[in-house]
């Protein structure tokens, strides 16, 4: 695979995630804690999937794949949760030092973003990279079951799709925690599992455009729901009410 073609990919991959930490994250300190941090408790989920997946040898067979990314979704899930609970504790205390209120706002549609990026960024590249590891060399790969679009192509594609996403859910899981609203936090959950086992359509004879489809719509989806979300009247200022209320 030419060179031209291995940047093309990457850029079409990660062009989302990279012009939102030069243009934001970059320029935050906190945010890019955030993000860092966020980037290592999606790699802990991965981990503990590859686990699950190594000791259960009948995840290993092909027929088994939906399981697979049933369960690696909900740990990526539950670890969603768990690093926005921490998240906001942290935050009480880091802003109860009047001195870091001022220097140092943090809100909860940057902080959501940079943690989106981290948890985007770290999926995809396990996963898109060790396709582009493979693309040494001239030529390219097709599957016999996507012979429109190589497989270098098609995970860049779904790489794109699903560090949008995950900015997305990011951003509507923390204002759910925020406010207690289950029903968002069951969309992030929906969301999620319909465009994992979306992927499997690729694996159809010709599917993969199907595939593709369905998790560019899901994207689409998960966009205006984060539009939603932040265009709530209380939005910006439910954060400070809520600590005045603690």
């Amino acid at each position: 695979m030419t060179a031209t073609m291995i940047a093309g990919c990457v850029l079409v991959a990660y062009s989302v995630p990279f012009a939102f930490f030069c243009l934001l994250i970059a320029r935050k300190p906190v945010l890019l804690v955030v993000c860092l941090i966020s980037a290592g408790f999606c790699l802990g989920s991965l981990f503990v999937s590859s686990i699950i997946w190594r000791v259960i040898p009948s995840l290993q067979e092909s027929k088994h794949a939906a399981a697979t990314l049933v369960i690696s979704t909900t740990l990526v899930e539950l670890t969603r949760v768990a690093f926005l609970r921490i998240y906001a504790r942290a935050e009480r205390g880091f802003a109860a030092v009047s001195t870091n209120a001022i220097v140092f706002p943090m809100t909860d549609l940057y902080s959501g973003l940079a943690a989106g990026v981290g948890f985007g960024v770290t999926s995809t590249a396990l996963i898109h990279g060790a396709v582009l590891a493979s693309a040494r060399g001239p030529g390219t790969h097709f599957s016999p079951e996507c012979p429109e679009m190589s497989t270098i192509q098609l995970t860049a594609w779904y790489a794109l799709c699903f560090n949008i996403m995950h900015i997305c859910w990011m951003v509507i899981s923390l204002d759910g925690l925020r406010i207690r609203g289950f029903y968002r936090i069951v969309f992030v959950v929906a969301a999620h599992l319909f465009a994992a086992l979306s992927t499997m359509v690729s694996k159809r004879r010709s599917g993969c455009i199907g595939s593709l489809t369905l998790v560019g719509v899901t994207t689409l989806a998960s966009v205006t729901a984060m539009a939603w979300v932040i265009r709530q009247p209380l939005y910006r200022s439910r954060k400070r009410s809520m600590r005045n209320q603690q």
